[in-house]
């Protein structure tokens, strides 16, 4: 038929090269009134077939109005186009016709027929929602009385508008505003926050039966019934909408009825003023939404510096992993340049509150930043109450002469989730190792180079020849926290770094790890051995049960497992003021994904005595279980286990263990570091005398440059590493060391900007690196290169051919496979101090992770003595609510800079960081 929208002609041509009933297909399409271009009727096809088939088994009750035939027509009809549009949705997308079918089926902003003639496709609109909650609680009473009311909606209006479609007796039997008001109904039905209204209608009643209740219900009645079904009592403006909703649903049920004749309405001025749309319950589907950086626009286009955004959803998790791995790489966290890309709020309800809530913004931001009393924590009265309960059911399990008896397991247990930090949970997972060796030292190494540690283990030791001695515990070990990473590091590129341990190491408190053995009784259950068993004895629920007891006997509410848990992180917090230090000392899992811990490493000797500390800190509460350690007993020391790739020589000798490190797992040796920098500087001081050097040499002088740039900033190696380049240009070509700002994680929107010191040898370097780029615009002229400087873009090498040689920005990749290639370059020609551990040959794409300095940067900051939050208000790493940088902030950003430059100074003379003179600047011969 030529009067049919082209949609509708493309699917009927399909049904019909598939051997599908076209006639009834085009009956259905015209009875439902489907929308001319079939926008997202690829799920509203599969809902109607699920409709009809219940139909036509009966569920929605005998229908006259429709015959048996009929119904078996649109549901061959409505069957065939969902299963093809599933099989065919491949071929559908780049379909010039049957595209629009798919929209919305793979995630929506909102209905995909919204303001594209909704209210023209009514009825087929409030089919195409579902339930808010069907993919949290499938078969939820609500999503079942949801599905029915779409039912009866269809039903009841194709029972009203068969075989009218070409006549006007169809609109005067059903105006087309009386359906589209009842679809309205059913999409806001499909919003959680209808369920009281969804729950009034006697939606378990067949469509007939359904249609008589509905058209001779009084509103009032079903407004009352909504109002009892809601949890809390409604508002006037909700209670005037449900009226508006039932008003609307009652007509259509006259309609269909019958009960009322069609007349005319006018329409009269006034009013509320403009309506929002309903879109109903519109589900966002999908594993990702990253935000990406702005591009300027091509030049032809009218505007060439208007910036534009778009969002790139991954396909599948694959190109997710993808993604994260590509950050990983360069060792910058996923979660560094994440940003909240919206966030759908009602005007109407939230509009005060936001209101409220932006001047209140500033009042948070000028809060003090220090570490106050925390509610989520006991207080020292509450640690005592705890300490005399542990201790009370310690001594009843030992005057029953029952060591191992659950209650004075139970207060072990509570004990252990204390020290550790660990929920009741966790704490049962503590696992004891009895070994004998000639010294506590030898037992640790035996230890930890037998097996993997995997979970936390009591370490204890006996001297050979008295197994029948108690054992003395020496401490706790736990599996070294490390961040969560897709992409492995190359072992080429390990070999450079600095050295990670696999397990963390918390001596002392042995006088509180024996009353746990004690009380759990595990060294009476077994010998010395060489495999961890677990402490606990007693049945898990036995213990937990035990221990909500023996909370419960304290009588103070606020003493719960969770406070217990986060008691010694807070503890830990106040002594050392850093919390990454606290993530890795008690290895709490659920922080791995902190991008602090991606740029941070901290010496096991840091972390034991943060440990030490923290311990001293509970003493004093804990005064009824005595001290944590016996005045005459030893300090452990002892060696941890190498990496796995420096494990395999067996005969070197290991470290001592405060020098391995936990954390990231990546940062620059000191020693390839100042070789790095001692060869770079040899290169940068030979002559040029040909064109192959001198692209050499320039590619050395930008690498150089960057790498002061990184050194001395922290800066996040991300695409665009020319901030601190610009920044000095901004400021006129200031000499001396000079305050700039940086944005180098979101560069569209500045308020991340953050402070960074130049110091007076970057910007020595960077008055030469301006006239580095003029001399080598000179040199280039006379091999007869034209090349117009670009002092924007400064940070540029050459790519292409020695014809026609292009200069192309370097990114963190480019800086990445720099630093693998050089490093690879000193290792070979064994200028490094350690020469015995040169590194393998790097791969065509390994790189060594360019954001080292940041972590190193901070890991040397640490280590100099410097509070963790002026380095974190440094770098930038604020916590959640936090503006270091802010007009209103109280950080004394002067005071502590000048602190934390005294610092940086220190640690570029250590690394023999100068200003170096170019050998392009210097005037030249013109090559023969």
């Amino acid at each position: 038929m030529s009067h049919e929208p082209p949609a509708w002609r493309a699917l009927i041509d399909a049904a019909v090269a598939d051997g599908a009933d076209a006639a009834a297909l085009r009956a259905l399409l015209h009875d439902v009134r489907a929308h001319p271009e079939l926008i997202g009727h690829a799920r509203i096809f599969a809902c109607m077939a699920a409709i009809l088939q219940q139909a036509q088994r009966g569920d929605f009750g005998a229908l006259p109005a429709l015959p048996p035939e009929r119904l078996r027509q649109w549901l061959a009809a409505a069957r065939w186009a969902a299963d093809w549009t599933r099989a065919h949705a491949a071929d559908l997308r780049q379909h010039p016709l049957l595209a629009p079918l798919l929209r919305g089926a793979a995630g929506a902003r909102g209905h995909p027929l919204m303001r594209h003639g909704i209210r023209a496709a009514s009825l087929v609109s409030a089919l195409w929602n579902e339930h808010e909650h069907e993919h949290e609680r499938p078969g939820s009473a609500a999503a079942q009385s949801l599905a029915r009311l779409q039912g009866h909606l269809l039903l009841g209006s194709l029972a009203l508008l068969r075989d009218r479609h070409s006549s006007a007796a169809a609109l005067d039997a059903l105006p087309s505003a009386t359906l589209a008001n009842a679809a309205l109904v059913v999409r806001e039905c499909s919003l959680a926050r209808a369920e009281p209204l969804l729950a009034a209608l006697p939606v378990a009643q067949d469509t007939a039966t359904f249609l008589q209740t509905l058209a001779q219900a009084r509103r009032e009645a079903l407004l009352a019934l909504a109002a009892a079904h809601s949890a809390a009592p409604a508002s006037e403006q909700q209670r005037h909408r449900w009226a508006l909703y039932l008003r609307y649903l009652i007509a259509w049920a006259q309609r269909c009825a019958g009960r009322v004749r069609p007349r005319a309405r006018r329409r009269r001025g006034g009013g509320r003023g403009p309506r929002q749309p309903v879109h109903g319950w519109v589900g966002l589907i999908g594993p990702a939404l990253r935000r990406q950086a702005p591009e300027l626009l091509p030049p032809q286009d009218e505007d060439e510096e208007a910036l534009w955004w778009y969002d790139d959803l991954p396909r599948d998790e694959r190109e997710l992993a993808d993604v994260i791995g590509q950050e990983q790489a360069l060792g910058a966290s996923p979660l560094e340049t994440a940003e909240p890309l919206y966030e759908l709020l009602d005007a109407r309800a939230c509009g005060a509150r936001l209101f409220a809530g932006r001047w209140g913004q500033p009042t948070r931001q000028s809060a003090a930043q220090r570490f106050g009393w925390d509610w989520r924590v006991l207080t020292p009265w509450e640690l005592q109450c705890l300490g005399r309960a542990v201790r009370a059911a310690l001594d009843a399990g030992q005057q029953r002469g029952a060591a191992g008896g659950a209650r004075a397991q139970a207060g072990a247990l509570v004990l252990v989730a204390l020290l550790l930090g660990r929920s009741l949970e966790q704490a049962r997972t503590l696992r004891w190792r009895w070994v004998h060796a000639p010294s506590a030292e030898d037992a640790l190494v035996a230890v930890l180079r037998q097996a993997l540690i995997d979970a936390p283990t009591l370490l204890c030791w006996g001297p050979p020849g008295h197994e029948a001695a108690p054992p003395e515990p020496l401490g706790c070990v736990l599996p070294a926290l490390q961040p969560r990473y897709r992409v492995p590091l190359p072992e080429a590129v390990q070999a450079w770094g600095e050295p990670v341990a696999a397990a963390v190491f918390l001596p002392g408190a042995t006088h509180w790890w024996a009353l746990v053995l004690r009380a759990s009784g595990a060294p009476e259950r077994a010998r010395p051995h060489s495999h961890a068993k677990l402490v606990f004895s007693a049945h898990p629920s036995t213990l937990d049960a035990q221990a909500q007891a023996l909370l419960q006997a304290i009588g103070e509410p606020r003493i719960t497992p969770q406070r217990i848990a986060q008691t010694m992180p807070a503890i830990l917090l106040h002594v050392t003021g850093d919390a990454s230090c606290v993530w890795l000392t008690l290895a709490q899992t659920q922080h791995a994904g902190e991008p602090r811990l991606h740029y941070t490493q901290h010496t096991l000797a840091h972390i034991a005595q943060a440990w030490t500390q923290g311990c001293a800190r509970l003493a004093p509460w804990l005064a009824a279980l005595g001290p944590p350690q016996p005045a005459n007993a030893p300090h452990p020391s002892a060696v941890l286990p190498p990496t796995p790739a420096a494990a395999k020589a067996e005969s070197e000798a290991a470290p001592a263990w405060p020098s391995w490190r936990a954390g990231a797992r990546f940062v620059l040796q000191e020693a390839w570091l100042q070789a790095l920098v001692r060869d770079t500087q040899r290169r940068l001081a030979t002559k040029v005398r040909s064109w192959a050097q001198l692209r050499e040499y320039h590619e050395t002088w930008v690498f150089y440059t960057v790498l002061l740039q990184l050194l001395c900033t922290g800066m996040r190696a991300q695409r665009d590493l020319l901030g601190p380049w610009q920044a000095w240009r901004q400021m006129s070509d200031a000499a001396g060391s000079q305050l700039c700002a940086l944005s180098d994680k979101a560069p569209a929107w500045h308020d991340r900007t953050r402070v960074v010191w130049l110091p007076a040898a970057l910007t020595a370097h960077f008055a030469q690196h301006r006239r580095h780029l003029q001399g080598l615009q000179q040199r280039l002229a006379e091999y007869g290169v034209l090349w117009p400087l670009d002092e924007a873009n400064g940070l540029a090498v050459f790519d292409g051919d020695a014809q026609q040689p292009a200069l192309s920005s370097v990114g963190a990749y480019w800086m990445g496979q720099q630093l693998a290639r050089r490093l690879h370059t000193v290792s070979a020609a064994a200028t490094a101090p350690s020469a015995s551990s040169a590194a393998l040959a790097p791969g065509a794409d390994d790189l060594v992770p360019p954001n080292f300095a940041r972590a190193r940067l901070r890991s040397r900051l640490l280590g100099a003595g410097m509070r963790a939050e002026v380095i974190d208000a440094y770098l930038g790493h604020a916590r959640q609510g936090e503006w270091p940088w802010g007009p209103l902030s109280t950080f004394d950003w002067r005071g502590a800079l000048a602190d934390l430059c005294v610092a940086i100074e220190h640690d570029l003379q250590s690394l023999g960081i100068v200003p170096l003179v170019s050998a392009l600047a210097a005037p030249t011969r013109s090559p023969a």
